[in-house]
């Protein structure tokens, strides 16, 4: 908002002014069927590439999607490396855990990751707070809010979770378990 020249909500702010604000969203599939998800997004990036300078800023929401997991994360992964290199501020909004995982683990203090907070309920307030990146994005959060015509499927989860195999809590029962855990268990704030 700031480098728009727009106000800034918040009580206290301070950046530095970029030379240029590039933006790689997500777009619908391409109708005429000429190309690819994929496809399009690299001849945009490619667009942007040519365009961009150091001190400049771009922001990224969901890009590279067009792909799988694995391959998307790559290629994320080496543009943004790139993009740093080249003295480019990056933004990225993603659920692709493999390449903000990587990030955390190779560029930990030049990296910030921030987190849409959840309280130990499932709701959500809003706020951003500095945390690693999880491998869930809490999506059947919002799969049982939205659909109340589906709490048999609720209840087929929580028997299969209560159910044990030798003595164990079933395997779901224990991933739902770690990510509640991850959720609510408060992390050391990184550095930029």
């Amino acid at each position: 908002m700031m480098q728009c020249g727009l106000f800034v909500t918040a009580q206290a702010y301070q950046a530095n002014v970029t030379r240029g604000i590039f933006t790689h969203f997500i777009r619908e599939e391409d109708t005429g069927m000429t190309s690819g998800r994929l496809d399009d997004e690299l001849k945009r990036m490619s667009v942007i590439a040519g365009q961009i300078t150091p001190g400049c800023l771009i922001l990224f929401n969901e890009s590279f999607a067009g792909t799988n997991e694995r391959e998307g994360s790559e290629i994320a992964g080496q543009i943004v490396r790139a993009l740093l290199d080249a003295q480019v501020k990056v933004f990225y909004v993603t659920h692709r855990f493999g390449f903000a995982d990587r990030f955390r683990r190779q560029h930990a203090p030049t990296t910030l990751f921030l987190r849409a907070e959840r309280q130990p309920d499932g709701s959500r307030n809003y706020k951003l707070t500095v945390k690693d990146p999880l491998p869930t994005s809490f999506g059947e959060d919002l799969y049982y809010r939205l659909g109340g015509w589906l709490e048999e499927d609720k209840v087929l989860t929580q028997a299969t979770d209560a159910a044990t195999l030798d003595g164990e809590p079933s395997r779901n029962s224990q991933a739902r378990q770690t990510s509640e855990t991850a959720a609510t268990t408060p992390d050391v704030p990184g550095t930029r």
